[in-house]
């Protein structure tokens, strides 16, 4: 697998940035997610560990036929979190109860097929 992500860790990082995974559905975001996040040492954020303390559509089907409208979701303590990790600041996961502390590659993966 290292060499799978030699091209991530051989980047030149001046500031924190984002990785974000979005792939179909059972293709295997969460485990690449936490795989890259483990070989990298770096934290991992998973649009799933929000759904509980956020608003989405209640028919995900509906939603998708109706034009897929983004700001039907609302996932502001997500948005917080990456914000914080982007900025360098450290965060504590609101639903795992974590400290997450920024890395320079902060691995994201969400739940969008």
């Amino acid at each position: 697998m290292s060499y799978a992500f030699e091209g991530v860790i051989s980047m030149s990082l001046s500031k924190p940035y984002i990785i974000g995974i979005s792939v179909n559905m059972g293709a295997g975001k969460k485990t690449l997610s936490l795989e890259l996040a483990n070989y990298l040492q770096d934290p991992y954020v998973g649009w799933y560990d929000f759904d509980e303390i956020s608003k989405g559509p209640e028919d995900f089907i509906d939603w998708f036929q109706r034009g897929e409208d983004y700001s039907e979701w609302d996932y502001p303590q997500l948005a917080e979190a990456l914000k914080s990790l982007k900025s360098g600041e450290s965060v504590i996961h609101p639903t795992r109860n974590l400290a997450l502390s920024p890395g320079y590659r902060n691995i994201f993966w969400n739940n969008f097929d």
